[in-house]
């Protein structure tokens, strides 16, 4: 009895740290204020703050980058509740990232714990904590960041699958696979298309007519508002959709998409692992490869752990298979975000095979193994994630702090006089800037800029590689007043005052 007490408090104990050091690096740029507020940001509060004034959510959100598609509603609904929580405060909702980024961590170590035991549950939860890449997804309010926990929540169920009978669990299998199409449109997609496939041949035997329509219930429920859409505008979407598949205008070739997968996959792999190392990255992932082979196809353990395990890695192994091969036959350019799923797959697929490294009788291999795992561990904290604890960097236009700092600077040069404001910023649209005068500008200085003064402040945000663009656009407005200041920001903004 003293023993495992002392076993579940030192358990205890060793939760709490790592839980704690999840906390503290993803929050960190909420203390620093350091965090991007980008102009798809500006709009998805402006929007937000559009549903909380008319209390109406519309069928559909943003574009999906795909001309004339759109996603469902559901980021806006997920959104929500931080947004009204926080009264609107983007630090408030980066906060809801940092702890949707927890929650992914927390759901690591039970997966593990599941399948493994406390050695497999603390050792996925300690990579969750402490990768890179899924600290910077915390950190950042954008769709695709949420995928590492839809994914995971999707692979714990599809477990949950495996070890019960449940026909309730495929509709939740369907309806959590499905949101990921909501996260990102092409990842989505082909998570989606790959889960399908894989649960319907691996349980094969164990299928129903009651199963396969719940798990298709789950598909349909988050793609109904998009079907309503549809069926009220003679399906707009659906076309648009069929003319990218079919048009040419972005037709890239296979080859190069197959290298240029393979360089994305390389990189997103070195970058949740290892931070970066590219040599030990490569080597890395062909250990991945023979490992995976061998432990699928050519061990011969019988036990139900041992099952439950080799079940993810199947999953795992082939899902990077299935989206690499994909994506290299895809006819338009690929982007990093189509790949957003993969780290989650990358922590898991490695933990898992050095784990069962480790609990190897041959004692060379346990040793050799234990070592790989420190070595992951040093990489991913020491050299990275740790100064940027500490580190309160000034950053570019992007980031929150400096965009705040010019709107104080605007407000207290007006000194309580009405003004107007013009915006040149790369992306053009000042979606930014426009939430932040109406949220900020307003509870702190009790005002919004008005289109009636004649007191005018532009903001240039820079434009590098392009300042040309720049030029022209203050030579249409050289005759909009006379330049009373100009104001250059350490991020590089700079603020003219005109009267």
């Amino acid at each position: 009895m003293k023993q495992f007490s002392f076993k579940k408090i030192a358990e205890i104990i060793l939760f709490t740290l790592v839980l704690s050091l999840a906390i503290l690096l993803r929050i960190s740029n909420v203390l620093h204020q350091n965090f991007a507020f980008t102009y798809d940001v500006g709009r998805d509060l402006l929007a937000l703050n559009n549903i909380i004034i008319t209390h109406k959510m519309g069928l559909i959100g943003f574009t999906t980058g795909l001309q004339g598609v759109f996603y469902g509603p559901w980021w806006y609904i997920f959104l929500l509740p931080a947004f009204v929580l926080s009264n609107g405060n983007p630090s408030g909702i980066i906060i809801y990232m940092n702890f949707i980024g927890v929650i992914t961590v927390i759901l690591g170590y039970l997966l593990g714990k599941k399948i493994g035991g406390s050695l497999l549950g603390f050792m996925l939860m300690i990579v969750f904590s402490i990768s890179p890449l899924l600290i910077a997804y915390s950190s950042q309010i954008w769709n695709p960041n949420i995928a590492p926990f839809f994914v995971l929540s999707t692979i714990f169920i599809l477990y949950l699958i495996y070890k019960k009978n449940s026909p309730w669990y495929f509709l939740l299998l369907g309806f959590i696979t499905a949101l990921n199409i909501e996260i990102e449109i092409v990842f989505g997609s082909i998570f989606f298309i790959y889960t399908t496939f894989f649960t319907f041949i691996y349980f094969y035997k164990r299928l129903n007519l009651k199963k396969i329509i719940l798990y298709f219930l789950g598909l349909f429920l988050v793609l109904l508002p998009q079907l309503l859409f549809e069926f009220r505008h003679n399906f707009i979407m659906s076309k648009s959709f069929l003319n990218f598949l079919t048009g040419k205008s972005d037709a890239v070739s296979s080859s190069y998409n197959f290298i240029s997968a393979f360089v994305i996959i390389r990189d997103l792999f070195s970058y949740t692992i290892f931070n970066n190392l590219a040599l030990v990255s490569i080597l890395s992932f062909v250990f991945i490869i023979i490992l995976s082979i061998y432990f699928i196809f050519f061990l011969k353990d019988k036990s139900d752990l041992w099952l439950a395990r080799k079940f993810l890695i199947t999953f795992s192994f082939f899902y990077l298979i299935f989206s690499y091969i994909l994506l290299s036959l895809f006819r338009h350019t690929i982007y990093d975000h189509y790949f957003i799923g993969e780290p989650v797959v990358f922590i898991l697929l490695i933990s898992l095979l050095i784990y069962e490294l480790i609990i190897n009788k041959n004692l060379i291999i346990k040793i050799f193994s234990i070592l790989i795992f420190i070595v992951i561990l040093i990489l991913n904290t020491v050299s990275n994630n740790f100064v940027s604890i500490f580190n309160n960097y000034t950053g570019d236009a992007s980031v929150y702090k400096n965009q705040i700092q010019v709107i104080d600077y605007i407000y207290k040069t007006a000194s309580g006089k009405p003004f107007k404001y013009n915006v040149y910023t790369p992306p053009i649209f000042d979606y930014t800037y426009q939430y932040l005068f109406l949220w900020y500008g307003k509870n702190k200085y009790g005002y919004l800029p008005t289109q009636n003064s004649k007191l005018d402040f532009f903001i240039i945000e820079p434009d590098p590689g392009f300042p040309d663009r720049i030029q022209a656009w203050l030579s249409l407005r050289r005759n909009d007043g006379k330049m009373i200041s100009n104001k250059k920001f350490p991020s590089g903004i700079i603020v003219q005052k005109r009267d």
